[in-house]
């Protein structure tokens, strides 16, 4: 829920994706308390509560009981009667777990791994490096992380392009502003980067260090990019698994440049 809140700030949410992957793994490795409401026995004792809430149609309770063997579901009957094949009780192929083990490797343990792998699939080390090297833009604090070195690691590993020729430049603008801005009221207040951009135009500092304040306006459109190449991506898959079986190569290319440029092609009569 909070990693879906739009006004994030970007360190914030670094830290927060770290923190939740640690807390996963930990829980999957059955490293967390057992009294923490997330953890395998907790889950395991609300589930024996509510099964005992409810009764088979015989009036017997339903509740498992974890020491219990489980017994693979259809297992004897496709075997019992069969010319040459021993009944299921007697069959030593599959080796015997408890009820516990069962729910807490096949259940528990497969829905952490799947939510273990999602997370590392939107917030790659990568995308994480990004998002910790970008909390160095925000002021937050009085800018007390301010770092020009991190800064200019931004502008020379993510946006080469945009700074070719001017990586000096922008750790000199960095390390002058990051000193002023801290002796002037109106940015020590400030808590977000979208805030420090507005001000900086404020006071005219969009011209007094402009290699500076084009990287904070590409720290700032960097959520807003990613969700719209997330979107894009989306609108892309489901038109080529609605019409790839069916169409060309080259009239696949041209619907999905349409879908990319919608709001291009609603102005067309």
């Amino acid at each position: 829920m909070y990693l879906q809140k739009r006004d994030m700030n970007i360190a914030s949410a670094a830290r927060l994706v770290d923190q939740v992957l640690k807390e996963f793994t930990e829980m999957e490795l059955g490293g967390c308390d057992e009294d923490d409401e997330a953890s395998f026995g907790a889950i395991w004792n609300r589930s024996v509560r509510f099964c005992e809430s409810i009764t088979a149609d015989g009036g017997e309770p339903i509740a498992p009981n974890k020491k219990d063997e489980w017994r693979r579901r259809g297992l004897r009957s496709r075997r019992k009667g069969r010319p040459g094949i021993p009944d299921a009780d007697a069959s030593n192929d599959c080796p015997r777990i408890t009820q516990e083990e069962y729910y807490r490797s096949e259940v528990y343990n497969k829905i952490l791994n799947d939510i273990i792998r999602e997370l590392h699939l939107r917030f790659g080390s990568g995308m994480i490096r990004l998002m910790e090297l970008c909390g160095s833009v925000s002021p937050r604090g009085n800018f007390c992380r301010w770092n020009e070195k991190h800064i200019k690691t931004i502008a020379a590993d993510y946006y080469a392009i945009d700074f070719e020729g001017s990586l000096d430049n922008l750790e000199s603008e960095a390390k002058c502003f990051g000193s002023m801005a801290k002796r002037i009221d109106d940015f020590s207040q400030l808590a977000t980067t979208e805030d420090l951009c507005a001000t900086m135009i404020q006071h005219d500092m969009d011209r007094t260090y402009p290699m500076l304040y084009r990287l904070v306006c590409l720290v700032c459109v960097l959520p807003v990019a990613s969700a719209g190449v997330e979107r894009s991506f989306s609108a892309m898959k489901q038109d080529k698994i609605r019409l790839r079986t069916t169409l060309g190569d080259a009239w696949l290319s041209n619907l999905l440049l349409l879908t990319l440029e919608s709001d291009l092609t609603k102005t067309i009569d």
